[in-house]
C-alpha cells in the first residue's frame, strides 16, 4: 500500500510530466488511503503546477507542456473535488476573483473558487489573464465584499499593486477587501502592497475572507 508521501509525490510528478492518466490513478489512490483531498490538491497537484510554472519562466517548458500539465491537474482535481468538505462560513459574502492580467495560470484560482462555493459564498469568477478594470467593474456590478487576485509568475504578481491603486482611483477601495495569493506571493508582499489578506492555500483563503468581512464590516460598505 502506497504511503501518503508517495501518493503526493505521484500527484506532483503526474502534473510535471503532463500525464493525465497517472494523475487520475494517483488521485484515486489518495482517496483510497484517506489522504485529505485538499491536501492532495495543494501538496500534490498544485505543487506540480508550481514546478511547471518555474520551468515555463525558465524557458525549459513551452506552451504545449503547460497545456498538458494543466490537463493532468484538472483530471486529478475532477477525482478529488467531490470529496472536498468545507464548513459553511458564518457570514457568506460576495467574492470576485481571477488570475491577474499577464498570467494565464488558473489552477490555484480554480481551487479557491471551489472552496468558496463550498463554504456558501456567491462567487464571480473572471477567469485568467484578467484586465485590472474587469475586477473593478465586476466588483461595482455585484457590490462585492472581497476581490481576490492570484498569480503564478513573479512578473505578473506586481500587477496586484496596480489593482489596489485602481480600486482607490475608482473610489471603491473602502468597499472591498483585497486578498492576494499564488506561488510567488508572500504575506510580506501582501502587506507591502496594502492588501487586506494573504492566502497561502485555498483552504485558508475562505477563513481569510471571513476574517476580512468581520474586521472591516465589509458587508456594510456598499449600503
Amino acid at each position: 500500500m502506497a504511503t501518503e508521501e508517495e501518493v503526493l509525490k505521484n500527484l506532483e510528478e503526474s502534473v510535471v510530466l503532463g500525464d493525465a492518466e497517472k494523475a487520475v490513478e494517483a488521485a484515486n489512490r489518495a482517496i483510497e488511503i484517506g489522504v485529505d483531498p485538499t491536501k492532495a490538491i495543494s501538496e500534490g497537484l498544485a505543487k506540480g503546477m508550481v514546478v511547471v510554472g518555474e520551468k515555463y519562466e525558465n524557458c525549459e517548458y513551452y506552451l504545449p507542456e503547460v497545456v498538458l500539465a494543466a490537463g493532468a491537474m484538472y483530471a486529478g482535481m475532477e477525482v478529488l473535488k467531490p470529496h472536498i468538505k468545507v464548513e459553511p462560513t458564518k457570514i457568506p459574502g460576495k467574492l470576485v476573483l481571477g488570475t491577474i492580467e499577464g498570467d494565464a495560470h488558473d489552477i490555484g484560482k480554480n481551487l479557491v473558487k471551489i472552496m468558496y462555493i463550498a463554504a456558501g459564498w456567491e462567487v464571480h469568477d473572471l477567469g485568467k489573464d484578467v484586465p485590472l478594470m474587469n475586477f473593478v467593474d465586476k466588483a461595482k456590478e455585484v457590490k462585492a465584499n472581497i476581490v481576490a487576485a492570484s498569480a503564478l509568475m513573479t512578473t505578473s504578481m506586481m500587477r496586484m499593486k496596480d489593482l489596489i491603486q485602481l480600486l482607490k482611483q475608482e473610489n471603491i477601495r473602502e468597499n472591498v477587501g483585497v486578498i492576494v495569493g499564488g506561488a510567488p506571493v508572500s504575506e510580506e508582499f501582501a502587506n507591502e502592497i496594502s492588501a487586506d489578506g494573504f492566502a497561502p492555500d485555498a483552504v485558508k483563503a475562505v477563513r481569510v475572507g471571513e476574517k476580512i468581512l468581520l474586521d472591516r464590516k465589509a458587508s456594510d460598505k456598499w449600503k
